[in-house]
């Protein structure tokens, strides 16, 4: 629930616990993955300053199972690819979070580009899922205003768990030469999620099947998003599709060829 209001989900479906438990968002994955991450950072074999100059530009999450509240959870990673790019060096991640019974719930393959960094060897670039096919278009393209305001940064990593000093002090950000606070590429994209849930789905994101997108352009708070998105039927008539975008204010896209996936079928 603290996540939802983390980032302003107001879906009352995600805080009422008269049933004994809630959905959950699916991107509440991004604290254990992020610890996950920090527990590998040896394999990577970079100096801590090398570290810092790491930045997420993908995100691909496949949920195999509705998450909600009172199940246990465990996460690893595994670095599953490594390769030169003319920004530096891309380490592509594999996320696997299972039930304490060993059942597979989800799989998050993330990229993330160390600028300025070298690759020793030779490039070994992950092999990445196919994006779903796309069926027909159903209604008209929608756009719709995010509002982000200052306080988002710090409210996040409170309720996500998800603490990295250049999110929420002014000082720190500065020094990484960054022209403010800058809002967490997962709480962007989990925003975007719910604004499309909404709509699709009452709020209820236990039919979301999958959650993907490029994370671009910085999102510096305070500030206005306008999310623009399509939805598609899915290419097996099994559920919709939605394609989605997230611009800044200036027009730069933050979020680029999003997907968010929704199953008929989900028990």
């Amino acid at each position: 629930m603290n996540y939802a209001a983390a980032i302003d989900d107001r879906s009352d479906v995600l805080y009422d616990t008269r049933s004994g438990s809630v959905p959950v968002h699916p991107l509440i994955l991004s604290h254990p993955e992020w610890e996950s991450h920090k527990a590998i950072r040896d394999q990577f074999g970079l100096t801590a300053e090398e570290m810092s100059r790491g930045v997420q530009v993908t995100q691909d999450t496949r949920i195999f199972k509705p998450l909600v509240s009172g199940i246990s959870t465990l996460t690893t990673a595994k670095v599953i690819g490594v390769h030169r790019h003319r920004a530096g060096a891309w380490a592509t991640v594999q996320n696997d979070t299972k039930s304490k019974d060993g059942e597979l719930l989800a799989t998050t393959i993330s990229g993330a580009i160390f600028r300025d960094v070298e690759v020793d060897g030779e490039d070994c670039p992950a092999a990445l899922p196919a994006l779903p096919r796309l069926g027909a278009k159903v209604g008209e393209k929608v756009i719709q205003q995010l509002n982000i305001p200052s306080t988002a940064c710090h409210v996040y990593s409170e309720c996500s768990r998800i603490w990295n000093p250049i999110h929420t002090d002014l000082g720190i950000a500065e020094e990484a030469g960054l022209p403010g606070l800058i809002l967490h590429g997962t709480a962007t994209i989990a925003m975007a999620v719910s604004a499309i849930t909404a709509k699709i789905s009452g709020g209820n994101p236990t039919s979301i099947s999958r959650v993907a997108g490029q994370l671009r352009a910085m999102v510096i708070v305070p500030t206005e998003l306008t999310l623009t998105y399509q939805v598609h039927a899915s290419d097996d008539g099994d559920g919709q599709v939605v394609t989605f975008d997230l611009a800044t204010q200036s027009g730069e896209l933050a979020i680029k060829d999003g997907i968010v996936e929704y199953s008929n079928d989900r028990s």
